[in-house]
């Protein structure tokens, strides 16, 4: 569990600065 719990916020924190990039910065922040 350890294990999965390390992995969920490193793979979630690189997902949101590629989707960050193509959205806009109004929509990104929104969102995250």
């Amino acid at each position: 569990e350890q294990n999965l719990a390390a992995q969920l916020p490193r793979r979630s924190a690189p997902r949101d600065r590629p989707r960050a990039v193509p959205l806009p910065d109004p929509i990104a922040g929104g969102v995250i």
